[in-house]
């Protein structure tokens, strides 16, 4: 299927929720928001607000700060996982759950279970004794002092692995900082069974095709991916063979794309020059009102600004003060 640049724009955003208009209102627009985005990435650091929230408010009418929290934490909707962090829907969980054992199995968190062996057992003791548990429930005067990313404090590392193998889940957020549970006291019963590799790494290609709306599938989708780059290859022929993605040639991007088979239609309409069914606006257009896009918005982060919109557009907060540009 050949698209012209201003198709895979207009689509891109559509897919995202952000053209030609927001067609999102209140909670239940924020859901919706929230699963169309696929990924919704936190962050802790608030300027004008936090980038969630900013990702939200441009997408959703009436939207107010924190109601992706109230969606998440008191609904359970969603929940929030990964060192990639971001919210995603409660019943992908068996999915998450196979890739927090390969976590586990991962060197990097061997290690770090060899190294704090003790602390990890005694955060699992008073996890399961106490119900709910911040790293701020343990002085630094009572803990041994660590030099990690993730804390000063052992406890703090032990906690953030018990998280990251899937045997503690964010019960809440205080100022941000995670509230830790057992995570049998978060995810229902029936989604705490995992997925197989195989339906994970099935899963976890889709859902980014579809993260991306129109992919280039370059690099590794999943976590520790079963069989490495031959093996996403070979997954992705398939799928076009099977129906699941279909290619595409986009004029004046270098080489192929890949969209999901379900958006062909959406493509289509998009190409003509139309509005797919379920995208119009409930209120004014993009081209009536700016639409602000936060630095971690999918559509321009990581890198895609340059190709969607020929903006070289990095975000320095992170970036080392002697690499900056600005």
């Amino acid at each position: 299927m050949e698209i012209s640049r201003q198709t895979a724009r207009r689509f891109i955003l559509g897919r995202q929720g952000l053209w030609p208009g927001r067609r999102w209102r209140g909670m239940a627009g924020t859901e919706r928001a929230m699963r169309a985005m696929e990924h919704l990435q936190l962050d802790p650091l608030g300027i004008m607000a936090r980038a969630q929230d900013l990702m939200l408010h441009s997408r959703v009418i009436d939207y107010h700060p924190d109601d992706w929290a109230w969606l998440t934490y008191e609904k359970r909707h969603f929940f929030d996982w990964g060192g990639w962090l971001a919210v995603r829907p409660m019943e992908e969980m068996p999915y998450w759950r196979r890739l927090m054992r390969r976590e586990r199995e991962n060197g990097h968190w061997r290690e770090v279970e060899h190294e704090h062996h003790a602390t990890i057992v005694e955060m699992r003791k008073e996890l399961r004794e106490r119900g709910t548990i911040t790293n701020r429930d343990f002085t630094m005067a009572s803990r041994k002092r660590t030099d990690s990313y993730r804390g000063r404090k052992d406890s703090a590392v032990a906690l953030y692995y018990l998280w990251r193998v899937g045997e503690a889940m964010v019960h809440h957020r205080e100022r941000f900082e995670r509230v830790y549970a057992p995570t049998e006291a978060i995810v229902p019963r029936a989604l705490l069974e995992e997925a197989s590799d195989a339906e994970t790494d099935d899963f976890m290609r889709r859902k980014h095709v579809a993260f991306e709306g129109i992919s280039a599938l370059k690099g590794s989708y999943t976590m520790h991916e079963k069989g490495g780059r031959p093996a996403a290859i070979a997954w992705r022929d398939r799928a076009v063979e099977g129906g699941v993605l279909i290619q595409l040639t986009v004029d004046g991007w270098r080489g192929p794309r890949w969209a999901l088979a379900e958006d062909a239609a959406a493509l289509a309409t998009v190409e003509a020059g139309r509005v797919p069914r379920g995208w119009r606006p409930l209120d004014t257009t993009t081209t009536e009102e700016a639409t602000f896009l936060a630095p971690l918005d999918p559509v321009s982060a990581r890198k895609r600004a340059q190709e969607l919109f020929d903006f070289d557009y990095i975000w320095e907060v992170y970036t080392p003060a002697p690499k900056r540009k600005f």
